[in-house]
This record gives structure tokens, C-alpha cells and sequence, in this order.
């Protein structure tokens, strides 16, 4: 996927021992944080830069990504 215009974007990890398993679940991130701006241009992006289609992608990237992760570990 290419890129129109930067924006953040976060993924963050966390693990959990479960007897012998490790949960991990992750959380996306998506948009700005600056002095209650970001309201303004989180919706300007969501509206026509950062479409439903790319957040799809998105969520199917990490889906893929977490698979490979599972191999891994």
C-alpha cells in the first residue's frame, strides 16, 4: 500500500503468559494527538485520505503478520 500523505500510524504489542501459551494481542493506533486539533484532522483524513478500504488492508496486514509471528515463536 502506498502512502498519499504521512500519517501515524502505532501498532502496540502486549504478551501474557498463559501456562505453557503466550496471548498477544496487539492495538492499532491510527492518528494525530496535538491540543485538541487531532479531532479536526483525524476526520479530514478519515474522510479522504485514510479510507475504509486502507484500514482493511491494514487490519489484513497485521492479521498476516501475526500468523508468521505465531511460526516464530
Amino acid at each position: 500500500m502506498k502512502a498519499k500523505a504521512f500519517y501515524p500510524i502505532y501498532l502496540h504489542l502486549s504478551g501474557r503468559k498463559i501456562d505453557s501459551n503466550t496471548e498477544i494481542t496487539h492495538t492499532l493506533l491510527i492518528g494525530f494527538s496535538f491540543k485538541g486539533l487531532e479531532k479536526i484532522f483525524d476526520w479530514f483524513v478519515r474522510n479522504f485520505i485514510l479510507t475504509e478500504r486502507k484500514i482493511k488492508a491494514l487490519e489484513k496486514h497485521t492479521t498476516e503478520e501475526f500468523k508468521n509471528l505465531e511460526k516464530m515463536i
